[in-house]
């Protein structure tokens, strides 16, 4: 008896939909043009609100996902790429330029860029894709250039929603070589007065966040810089070495040391261990802090004057 042939399934809507993310996702450039051929919207969002844009920038190759999105983007009824749909965002307020700053994309970023200069606009939280470039988890400054162009400067002076700026971020994750590309952005000056002692929603500096990270080459760097570990706390009144005591770790102990020996004096040194003490219980620490903080007590009338 001759088998009989199962007539072939047609493709759910939904599967369509995801095939299309998912080729774009894995750079099948041959499967995105037929998926696009038989009608899948490339601006078609998953649950979280991320298109086939989204998940080309995020996971073909870089050259492959520029060919990629570029076919997302042709309009068929004007004849031509139209660059303005590469704004589309997901519910986090993210586009496509945000996805490959984050990934160090810098040759997708410069093609996003050339045909769509109005794209590096802020996701929800108020960041643009300077604070994507700074926080991913590539350390290749270029792609801060790519994205800042001419006006380097007013874009690294930036604020998000809680005050965060680009240099929190990178202290933060310890990326010293976008903490010294972005401080080579700012005028000497600028740079001691502002922006290296500004305060996030919390009172909290790029000291305070390299510090809690144990990140001991960018605290040096903004110690260099201008940071003062006496005079920034925040608005718990916690100072950089706090952050770096409860940090624990090797570092630790090599972030309080510079954090001391950047004080101008040894009563300013006894000054800042006497005000963290409260949160120094880690013995590493404890073995030079303590006798610095039993001399303090002879100081303590010069303290109430001074703090």
């Amino acid at each position: 008896m001759a088998s009989r042939k199962h007539p072939r399934r047609l493709a759910t809507v939904k599967e369509v939909k995801d095939n299309l993310r998912e080729a774009s996702r894995m750079g099948n450039e041959y499967l995105v043009e037929n998926l696009l051929n038989d009608g899948a919207d490339p601006f078609d969002p998953d649950h979280e609100g991320k298109t086939a844009i989204h998940y080309a920038a995020e996971g073909a190759g870089q050259d492959m996902a520029c060919r990629i999105i570029e076919k997302l983007l042709f309009d068929k009824k004007k004849g031509r790429i139209n660059w303005e749909n590469a704004s589309a965002a997901d519910k986090y307020g993210r586009n496509v330029l945000h996805v490959a700053a984050l990934l160090g994309r810098k040759e997708l970023c410069r093609l996003i860029l050339e045909n769509n200069t109005n794209i590096d606009t802020e996701d929800r939280d108020g960041q643009s894709a300077i604070y994507y470039a700074v926080a991913g988890p590539h350390d290749d400054p270029d792609v801060l250039d790519t994205i800042l162009g001419e006006q380097a400067t007013n874009q690294v002076l930036l604020e998000d929603f809680s005050k965060t700026t680009p240099l929190h971020v990178a202290a933060g994750i310890g990326n010293l070589k976008m903490v010294e590309k972005l401080l080579s952005l700012i005028p000497e000056q600028k740079r001691k007065k502002d922006y290296v002692v500004a305060a996030d929603v919390l009172g909290q500096t790029a000291l305070h966040k390299a510090a809690s990270g144990g990140h001991c080459k960018v605290v040096e760097m903004l110690l260099q810089s201008g940071a003062d570990p006496l005079k920034e706390r925040d608005y718990d009144g916690k100072r950089a070495l706090r952050f770096a005591a409860e940090a624990d770790g090797e570092d630790a102990v090599k972030i309080a040391k510079l954090l001391l020996d950047k004080c101008e004096s040894d009563k300013h040194r006894m000054l800042l261990v006497f005000v963290s003490a409260d949160g120094i219980d880690y013995a590493p620490i404890l073995c030079f802090t303590n006798i610095l903080s039993r001399k303090w007590l002879n100081y303590r009338t010069d303290y109430r004057t001074s703090a």
